[in-house]
């Protein structure tokens, strides 16, 4: 993840390093892990307790993957835009069940398309599948970087 931003810090590389340990822990399927670097890199720099879309001086969107939960309302998980703020695993796993879910709607559009749900509510959105480009082109490129990057678990950031 260093290599698509520049981290800003020892503590920034400790929780990008988190974050990956996240997305290993939360899908083996390095097209999914490739996706979740997309996003997470797309809608907060890799900012695991972002909040934005602020409406009413109330932020909508939680985390490192901006997960949409207006008006308190929570994740299937039953998890709430706070708590997936604070913990990058829970964090994780409900983007990856959204992103799963937003392919699954949109499978009868192309491949490039199918994050529009994710990323716009609806498979329709001009905006959402132009979001949903961006960010497959996006992982393709994380995929094909990663085939030439090993870590090694003596280089993870000491805790």
């Amino acid at each position: 993840m260093l290599k698509f931003l520049p981290a800003r810090g020892e503590a920034d590389v400790r929780s990008r390093w988190a974050l990956a340990e996240a997305i290993a822990d939360a899908t083996p399927d390095r097209e999914e892990q490739s996706l979740l670097v997309a996003v997470a890199l797309r809608e907060s720099n890799f900012a695991p307790a972002a909040r934005g879309d602020f409406h009413g001086g109330k932020a909508t969107s939680f985390c490192a993957f901006q997960l949409h939960l207006p008006g308190g309302t929570r994740t299937s998980e039953g998890w709430s835009g706070e708590d997936v703020a604070a913990d990058i695993t829970k964090c994780t796993r409900a983007a990856l069940r959204q992103l799963r879910g937003s392919r699954k709607a949109c499978a009868g559009y192309p491949k490039e398309d199918r994050l529009a749900v994710y990323a716009a509510g609806t498979c329709t959105s001009e905006a959402g599948r132009r979001l949903s480009r961006d960010r497959m082109r996006l992982a393709a490129k994380v995929t094909a970087e990663s085939e030439s990057v090993k870590v090694s678990a003596a280089e993870a950031p000491r805790k």
